[in-house]
């Protein structure tokens, strides 16, 4: 392979992370196994590409996504497996959820679906946890394209509007509202985009029918009165 495999914008692939392209470098030497975002390689064609274009490279954070890279190329659910653990010890909840998601599609196509279902189970919590509802339904529809379901056991359906509308994560950004802070700091604070930020406080003002932030702060300080 003449340089690292990168994943696609495409769904279901992390959008931010990827490699860019590159040649082997063979004059440095092999690197040795590191920390969990530096994973042993597999035997796969990708896998061991991936190794050469990274060997001697000091950057975790480009190891991993060469490594969820080349678990896809080479089709290995065991790779993404591992590469998933690699980005929850690092703090990357959402390519967490995206590699388990990977490595449950190649499960069930092997007809693994008692494993696939596990997977599927463990990606789906890490997008509710993040609100990502287009990654979730996107991550349901790809499994059920091989007869696996989670089921209907999920939670009550939230109310369309008030403070018991929002989700975990908006209850979280009207709060740092409410403290003062900018879109900008949320951002930092909660390790998201400012996009991200922004759409979480549409909805917030639009499901509590207010209009500012200042509103929104007053009625955080009557609800902790």
């Amino acid at each position: 392979m003449a340089g690292a495999v990168r994943p696609g914008r495409g769904p279901g692939q992390p959008g931010r992370g990827g490699t860019g392209p590159g040649r082997p470098d063979r004059r440095q030497p092999a690197r040795p196994a590191a920390d969990p975002g530096q994973l042993p390689v597999r035997s796969g064609p990708g896998c061991r590409g991936a190794e050469a274009y990274l060997a001697g490279r000091d950057a975790p954070a480009l190891h991993r996504s060469a490594r969820f890279a080349a678990g896809i190329l080479d089709g290995d659910p065991g790779a993404l497996l591992g590469v998933a653990a690699a980005y929850a010890a690092a703090g990357r909840p959402l390519l967490q959820s995206q590699a388990r998601e990977h490595a449950a599609d190649l499960l069930a196509a092997a007809g693994r679906t008692g494993e696939a279902r596990i997977q599927l189970t463990a990606a789906q919590d890490g997008y509710a946890r993040l609100d990502a509802a287009w990654d979730a339904a996107r991550s349901d529809a790809r499994l059920r394209a091989h007869g696996i379901r989670r089921g209907a056991h999920g939670p009550r359906r939230r109310p369309k509007s008030g403070w018991a509308a929002l989700t975990e994560t908006e209850a979280k950004v009207a709060a740092l509202l409410a403290e003062g802070l900018s879109n900008p700091d949320i951002a930092a604070r909660m390790f998201t985009s400012r996009r991200t930020v922004q759409y979480h406080v549409s909805n917030i003002l639009a499901k509590l029918g207010l209009s500012s932030r200042v509103e929104l702060a007053a009625m955080v300080a009557r609800r902790a009165g």
